[in-house]
């Protein structure tokens, strides 16, 4: 398999990951709202996780690949908890 059969792959089966996991949290914050409560707070804690990462990576890594999980986290936000507003 040459390398961009690889990557594609890979990101097939990443997407994979992301639809299961999107599903999964989605019906765990639906189910009441202790869980919706706790699933907010584990976006607001990768959200700050992203940001202490960002400034720990600084220099060596490009400012799209950090902005772009920032960005990946909030897609997923919305997806898992709909357009409600973000603390």
């Amino acid at each position: 398999m040459d390398i961009e059969a690889e990557l594609k792959a890979l990101a097939v089966e990443q997407r994979a990951y992301a639809i299961v996991l999107e599903s999964f949290l989605g019906r765990l914050a639906a189910s009441d709202r202790t869980m919706h409560f706790k699933v907010t707070e584990a976006f607001n804690q990768a959200e700050d996780i992203s940001d202490d990462l960002a400034v720990e990576l600084g220099q060596r890594h490009e400012v799209v690949d950090t902005m772009k999980l920032r960005t990946t986290i909030r897609e997923i936000r919305k997806t898992v908890l709909g357009d409600e507003k973000q603390n």
